[in-house]
């Protein structure tokens, strides 16, 4: 946990990766069929916490590598995720790091149960009752509700509709 902590700040580990992400760009936007490319899949924040600013130091660590992205290849999609696989955060979280919002994609996976209402807290932080009760990969049968489902997207329908951006639901 203090190592996935530790990432976010790590400035070699991020300029490594933008060295990756340039080659990635290189090597693939003469390509007609790459629609786009993710930045991060499911970061997890370790022992920052499931709060505010453990989402805003994502974002602070995704922006550089986003604005590489678009900046060789501003004709693709560049997909990003906040904390985790749901998107914590996403309904406080700050984007003025990301610039315009041109060309960016919410990447939400939704492995939510539907057995708590939102699955949410109601600053949808973190999740209630906790991450195992509420996900798919602890259980073999299913009860969880459909309005329970639509409550759990609805925040990122919402926020991604007033960011005038796509969300992709996927996993």
């Amino acid at each position: 946990r203090e190592a996935m902590g530790d990432w976010w700040a790590d400035a070699v580990g991020r300029a490594d990766y933008l060295a990756f992400a340039r080659m990635m760009v290189a090597r693939y936007s003469s390509h007609a069929n790459v629609v786009g490319y993710e930045v991060f899949n499911e970061p997890m924040v370790g022992n920052l916490g499931e709060n505010h600013a453990s989402t805003q130091a994502v974002i602070s660590w995704e922006a550089p590598i986003v604005n590489t992205i678009r900046l060789k290849d501003p004709e693709r999609a560049v997909f990003f995720m906040l904390r985790g696989g749901g998107d914590n955060g996403l309904v406080n979280a700050e984007f003025t790091k990301f610039g315009p919002m041109t060309n960016l994609v919410l990447d939400l996976h939704d492995y939510y149960n539907g057995l708590y209402g939102s699955g949410y807290t109601p600053d949808q932080e973190a999740w209630v009752p906790s991450w195992d009760a509420t996900h798919n990969q602890n259980f073999l049968d299913y009860h969880g509700t459909e309005d329970a489902l639509v409550q759990n997207l609805q925040s990122a329908v919402s926020r991604t509709r007033a960011l005038g951006i796509p969300l992709v639901i996927g996993e």
